[in-house]
């Protein structure tokens, strides 16, 4: 079934917590956004569109990536306020694997086209 909802729009300083509960949201302005894709086991959170993954949370593995790639200062700003968890201390020491954008992008298009796949 598909979710005829419509997806909830948030200040930046309130879509941390969209992102923990991994809900599907946008910022006010739709600059950053999160995607459950449900069939392939994956959560995403996109900075100015699926272009550029910030954030994805495989429930299978129950492990979060994080994309280490920098781009602008927006971006930069949008990787911080959507930051799962507190990673005051070293990403791997919180249990995120750090993977480049293109990695992110290959994961998150194998999970999908797996899912797709199988059904």
């Amino acid at each position: 079934m598909i979710n005829t909802l419509p997806i909830s729009r948030y200040a930046n300083k309130f879509i941390r917590k969209e992102v923990e509960w991994c809900s599907e949201f946008r910022n006010s302005n739709g600059t950053v956004f999160g995607i459950r894709h449900e069939d392939a086991g994956i959560y995403a959170v996109y900075s100015y569109g699926d272009h550029w993954p910030l954030w994805v949370y495989d429930w299978n593995a129950s492990q979060w990536y994080e994309n280490v790639d920098t781009y602008g200062n927006t971006t930069t700003k949008h990787a911080s306020c959507t930051r799962p968890y507190d990673l005051t201390k070293s990403a791997q020491a919180n249990g995120f694997i750090s993977m480049s954008c293109s990695e992110l992008k290959t994961l998150i298009d194998n999970k999908i086209y797996t899912a797709r796949k199988a059904a």
